[in-house]
């Protein structure tokens, strides 16, 4: 059996966001990320720059990426984790749909109990 270091990095990313948008500045500074631009939403274009991926058409996500960047690397030294599998998770198109609805939930509705999506 192969033990990991610390904890998932998906639980702890989902974790972190819960934390971080329960603060009422953090969600109104965050809210933009509920925006559309160019066809998509802000927040597709930051999680596919924390990818890796190249992003254009967007200034605004280059600012938000590096911010929830710095975040994300913060609360995965708290938790004895290593980034590179984080940044590995962004990499798949479908965890990348999932953050984002999840984002645009919390930046809409706030932290609720159980979580409200923008789902259809």
């Amino acid at each position: 059996m192969v033990r990991r270091r610390g904890r998932d990095p998906i639980v702890v990313l989902l974790a972190m966001l819960r934390l971080t948008f329960s603060l009422p500045v953090v969600r109104k500074m965050m809210s933009y990320l509920d925006y559309r631009i160019d066809g998509g939403y802000v927040v597709d274009y930051v999680l596919r720059e924390l990818a890796n991926e190249k992003v254009s058409g967007c200034g605004v996500a280059h600012l938000y990426a590096f911010f929830l960047k710095s975040l994300i690397k913060v609360f995965v030294a708290l938790t004895n984790s290593d980034y590179s599998v984080v940044e590995k998770a962004f990499r798949d198109p479908a965890i990348r749909r999932g953050l984002a609805l999840v984002i645009r939930g919390l930046a809409r509705y706030g932290v609720t109990v159980p979580q409200r999506l923008p789902a259809p």
